[in-house]
């Protein structure tokens, strides 16, 4: 069942039109919202979601992706320091981090964030740095 509505009690901005699964209501309006461009709206609906849910890991590394992109780096520094606390093995945390470091010029914590990201992707491929992998900034992913 679906339905449509801002969820949980916080109002979407700019005209976000929500339309949530009724199982995953906060995450289903975050996500609306990112892709509407209300990224403010999204990171409130984050916001929420990790505050309902200490332990919510994609909730914490979401919100740490939109806060970057909303520019508040010390907030999605911390937001993903939070992913990373739930599960410290967390690519996705690392990298987010790497990023964040990297756009505080802060290089030599941006390079261990990224050691530490290529770490465990060589866990499931340990030919990755021989291939030539690499980690793109702006997809926050192994590509």
């Amino acid at each position: 069942m679906r339905r449509s509505s801002p969820v949980g009690g916080v109002p979407a901005g700019g005209g976000c039109s929500v339309i949530a699964a009724a199982e995953d209501p906060i995450s289903g309006a975050s996500s609306a919202c990112a892709q509407a461009g209300d990224l403010e709206a999204a990171a409130a609906y984050l916001t929420k979601a990790t505050r309902i849910d200490r332990q919510a890991l994609q909730a914490a590394s979401d919100l740490g992706r939109v806060l970057r992109q909303l520019g508040r780096l010390p907030e999605a520094l911390a937001a993903y320091d939070r992913a990373l606390s739930i599960k410290p093995d967390m690519e996705q945390g690392w990298l987010g981090r790497g990023n964040v470091f990297a756009e505080l010029r802060r290089n030599d914590d941006a390079i261990a964030a990224y050691k530490q990201a290529l770490a465990i992707i060589a866990i499931d491929n340990p030919m990755a740095a021989a291939t030539g992998h690499r980690i793109c900034n702006d997809c926050m992913k192994a590509c």
